[in-house]
C-alpha cells in the first residue's frame, strides 16, 4: 500500500472477504486492518511531512486517460471542435504520438504543457468519457494491447526491467547514489547475483523470469491444485491479491514496467508455498 497505489485496494478487499469468511475472527481482522491504515496514514502523513516528501503523482489518474484518449486521437473519433482546441493547448494534435504500450510518448515531449494538464483533471476526465462513448471498441482495443504483458507470455509490448550496471568491476543498482547510497548487507553475494540477472535475459529463461502472466498461470495451476487436494474452495482465498492485482494493472497499465508487476511473483511464489506446506499440515489446519 506504501509503494504502489494499486496496492491499496488489495489488503482492503481481502481483509473484508476473511471477515465474512471468519466472522468468528472478525475483531483480529479489524484489528489488522486498522494497524495496517493506521501505518499507511502515518507514513503518508507524518513521516512524508518530516522528510519533505514531494509527491508527484498526483497526475496518475489523469495519465491514463490521456493514454485512452491518445488512442482516440489515433483511431480519428470524432472530437468537439472546442475539445480539440483544449487538446491542442496540452501538444499539437500532429505531434500527439499515441504507443498503446506506454504513456511516455504523451505525457513527456517538450512540447507537452504539463500545466495545463495538472490544472483541467475535470476536462481531460470529460473528454475521456466522451470519447469512450462515442467509440468504446477504441478502450477495449487500447487496454487489451497496454496490459498484453499480463495475460500472455509473448506480449504485444516488450518488458522493460530496470537495469543494473557495472562499472570499473563493480555491480551498481542505484541510479543516483547521491540520493540513495548503496550498502550492500552481504557484499560477497554481488557478483554472482549479477551474473544470474545477466544470465537471466538468454533465450529460454527470459519468459520464465520477466513474464508476469507465466507467474499468474503458475499461481492460478497451484491455487487449482490447492482446492483440489483439500477438497475446500475457501482455498481460493489465497488468490485474492494474485486476480485482483493482475485484474486491476490490466485495467489501468500504462507502461510495461516489470516493476509494475512484481508482487505477482512474490504471491505466487508464496501459493505454491502453502501448497507444499498442505503436505505437512493437519488435515484441521484450514480450520485452525
Amino acid at each position: 500500500m506504501i509503494f504502489r497505489h494499486n496496492g491499496i485496494p488489495i489488503p482492503l478487499f481481502l481483509c473484508l472477504c476473511l471477515m465474512l469468511v471468519y466472522r468468528h475472527q472478525w475483531k483480529k481482522l479489524f484489528t489488522g486492518l486498522l494497524i495496517a491504515l493506521g501505518i499507511y496514514f502515518v507514513i503518508t502523513g507524518p513521516v512524508y511531512s518530516a522528510n519533505n516528501v514531494r509527491k508527484v503523482s498526483d497526475d496518475l489518474g489523469n495519465t491514463i486517460l490521456l493514454h485512452h484518449i491518445g488512442a482516440h486521437i489515433q483511431a480519428k473519433t470524432p472530437i468537439t471542435d472546442e475539445d480539440q482546441q483544449f487538446l491542442n493547448t496540452l501538444m499539437p494534435l500532429n505531434q500527439w504520438q499515441y504507443d498503446c504500450c506506454c504513456v511516455n510518448s504523451l505525457y513527456y515531449p517538450t512540447d507537452f504543457n504539463r500545466t495545463v494538464f495538472s490544472e483541467n483533471k475535470t476536462r481531460i476526465q470529460e473528454i475521456f468519457l466522451s470519447t469512450l462513448l462515442k467509440n468504446p471498441m477504441v478502450n477495449i482495443m487500447h487496454i487489451t494491447c497496454s496490459s498484453s504483458v499480463i495475460y500472455s507470455v509473448h506480449p504485444t509490448c516488450y518488458n522493460y526491467i530496470s537495469p543494473l550496471v557495472i562499472e570499473s568491476g563493480k555491480v551498481h543498482w542505484i541510479t543516483d547514489p547521491m540520493i540513495v547510497s548503496e550498502n550492500s548487507l552481504i557484499p560477497s553475494l554481488e557478483g554472482n547475483l549479477f551474473y544470474y540477472f545477466l544470465n537471466s535475459f538468454q533465450p529460454g529463461w527470459f519468459s520464465f523470469f520477466w513474464r508476469p502472466a507465466l507467474a499468474l498461470l503458475i499461481g492460478m495451476l497451484f491455487l487449482w491444485l490447492i482446492i483440489l487436494k483439500e477438497r475446500s474452495v475457501l482455498w481460493a482465498i489465497l488468490g485474492i491479491p494474485l486476480f485482483l492485482q493482475s485484474i486491476i494493472m490490466f485495467l489501468i497499465n500504462l507502461a510495461p514496467d516489470f516493476r509494475y508487476f512484481y508482487s505477482t511473483g512474490l504471491i505466487t511464489f508464496f501459493i505454491v508455498s502453502v501448497f507444499i506446506w498442505t503436505f505437512f499440515m493437519k488435515k484441521d489446519g484450514l480450520s485452525n
